[in-house]
């Protein structure tokens, strides 16, 4: 926990941050200067760098960086000194989120290794280190998962410290979830959505449809719910067995909305069926093209009253179900170093 002489002396002047670093550049040597002289530059500039963002990440961690220690560093640096920082902090973070996983043990250990064995590499921290005249069309939002780029962007400005590894749990379980990944092309199918639109301008009941169309219909409104209700459902189920197994280990603290969450399951209720009746009246179905007409909406509802009532079920893959059969995050959800560099 940081001080409150900590939080103001980061607050006051966080610029202060950037001392070796800056100093660093300044021992650049001359053009005509030995390979070993530059070579000896490079290493301290690449040490004060990685010191520079290890020091912005603790000191986020220990409640000692705000949003506007941000803007006010960001005045201190030029705008490639901004990009070399954030490419910087965002390795730190990244690793030092995977680290925290995976020495937990556990589905969150499991976690940290399916990433790694992966090699995914779509990881970007937005919302920091800003003049006024950038924007960024993410920075209004703490984190999500852009389905079609399969990237996940997480805002630390936005994002209490407390949260921050639960957030990133969550949004790494969206990468790792093969039904949505599989469900990403489906739904992108131009072809067979047009195909389907032609369709729904004849016939607005997908019981009037003939076998082979029902089929194809069905196939695309299951690969919009699996990418939509359903991987949220699926990326929640998990969360909350990790975030159970988490209290009970000591990685997580408490975490106020979590706690409010779960508060509404059913005793001996699984995480796959709680993820879901919480979700279901949380997400609305879209009202745009296609589903502003008749049989894409009446498809869809269809579909959506058969998995609440129980005769259709949201899938799981492989990963997603070896992570909530863990033994250790089982055990903690029936009571209520991976070294990975994030690449430039």
């Amino acid at each position: 926990m940081a001080t409150l002489m900590d939080a103001q002396q980061a607050q006051a002047n966080p610029c202060s941050v950037l001392g070796t670093w800056k100093r660093a550049r300044t021992t650049m040597p001359a053009q005509s200067a030995p390979i070993a002289e530059w070579s000896a530059y490079q290493g301290r500039l690449s040490r004060g760098l990685v010191s520079t963002a290890q020091m912005i990440q603790k000191r986020y961690m220990n409640g000692a960086w705000m949003e506007t220690s941000s803007k006010a560093l960001a005045q201190c640096m030029s705008a490639t000194e901004r990009e070399d920082l954030s490419y910087e902090v965002q390795a730190v973070f990244w690793e030092d989120s995977l680290a925290r996983l995976s020495k937990s043990g556990g589905a969150k250990a499991a976690l940290a290794q399916i990433i790694g064995d992966s090699k995914f590499q779509l990881f970007r921290l937005v919302g920091h280190f800003k003049v006024d005249s950038d924007q960024d069309e993410l920075e209004d939002q703490r984190a999500g998962f852009h389905r079609g780029r399969r990237s996940i962007f997480m805002d630390f400005t936005q994002i209490e410290p407390n949260d921050w590894l639960l957030i990133f749990v969550h949004e790494i379980l969206h990468e790792v979830d093969s039904v949505l990944r599989d469900a990403v092309p489906v739904f992108g199918d131009l072809q067979l959505r047009s195909y389907l639109e032609k369709l729904a301008r004849k016939i607005q009941n997908p019981i009037s449809l003939s076998g082979a169309d029902r089929a194809q219909l069905d196939r695309w409104l299951e690969a919009a719910l699996n990418r939509g209700l359903g991987a949220e459902v699926r990326a929640w189920a998990v969360t909350f067995a990790i975030y159970l197994e988490g209290r009970a280990d000591g990685t997580f603290n408490k975490i106020e909305w979590m706690e409010s969450i779960l508060s509404h399951r059913s005793p001996h209720e699984s995480l796959q069926r709680f993820a879901l009746r919480y979700l279901d009246p949380r997400f609305a179905d879209s009202d745009k093209s296609p589903f502003d007409q008749a049989l894409f909406a009446t498809g869809l509802k269809l579909m959506r009253v058969g998995i609440t009532h129980g005769s259709t079920e949201i899938k799981f893959g492989p990963e997603l179900l070896n992570l909530l059969s863990n033994p250790i995050s089982e055990a903690s959800s029936s009571a209520s170093s991976t070294k990975l560099r994030q690449p430039r």
